[in-house]
């Protein structure tokens, strides 16, 4: 897990980078966001999921909705790409 504060570089651009460098591809990537910035990084990765009180744009680049932050949303992304 890693959040880039200010960067030069997207989100996307971030997990295409260093998924080259762990030797995998986007497809084998979770990313979790809830903001209009995450659109490209849950549309681009293998599961896309934004939580519950995302942003309108968030959701609709996501493959899946999760609850809330406030509600487990993370663990139950965790959990998706575990069982």
């Amino acid at each position: 897990m890693f959040h880039l504060p200010r960067s030069t570089f997207s989100y996307y651009e971030s997990f295409d980078f260093l998924s080259h460098i762990v030797g995998c591809t986007l497809d084998d990537v979770l990313a979790i966001g809830d903001g209009d910035n995450d659109a490209a990084m849950l549309s681009g990765c293998g599961l896309g999921c934004a939580v519950a009180n995302a942003t309108p744009a968030a959701k609709e680049a996501a493959s899946h909705v999760v609850a809330s932050c406030d509600d487990a949303g993370f663990a139950e992304a965790v959990f998706m790409v575990l069982n």
